[in-house]
C-alpha cells in the first residue's frame, strides 16, 4: 500500500507540477534516445515491484494487474494536476488501496 499512499503524501506538490517521472517519461519519449530509454525504466521499475507484489498474493495475471495499478496512478496523477485538484488526488488514492484490498 505503500506505493499507492505515496502519491497521497505528495497530493499538493502532484496537482501543482505533475508525476515527475510520468512527465519526464512524456517529454522524453518524443524522442528515440538513450535518455529517453533511462527515463521508461524508471517509470517501468514501478511496474515491475508491483508485479512482483501481485504475485506474492498469488494473482494469475500479476503482470496485467501491475499495469492496472500504474496506468491508474499516472491517470490520478494527470487529472490531479490538470484539475489543480489534491482532494481529487486524495480521493481517488483512496478508491485505489480499496480495490487493491478486495483482491
Amino acid at each position: 500500500m505503500w506505493f499507492i499512499k505515496s502519491l497521497a503524501t505528495e497530493k499538493e506538490e502532484v496537482a501543482d507540477h505533475g508525476c515527475p517521472v510520468g512527465s519526464l517519461c512524456q517529454e522524453l519519449n518524443k524522442d528515440v534516445t538513450e535518455l529517453a530509454e533511462e527515463s521508461r525504466r524508471h517509470l517501468c521499475c514501478g511496474d515491475q515491484w508491483a508485479s512482483a507484489q501481485f504475485k506474492l498474493i498469488g494473482r494469475k495475471d500479476a503482470a496485467d494487474a501491475a499495469v492496472q495499478l500504474v496506468a491508474t496512478l499516472q491517470g490520478i496523477s494527470l487529472l490531479g494536476n490538470a484539475m489543480k485538484s489534491p482532494a481529487v488526488i486524495g480521493r481517488q488514492v483512496a478508491l485505489l488501496c480499496d480495490w487493491v484490498d478486495r483482491m
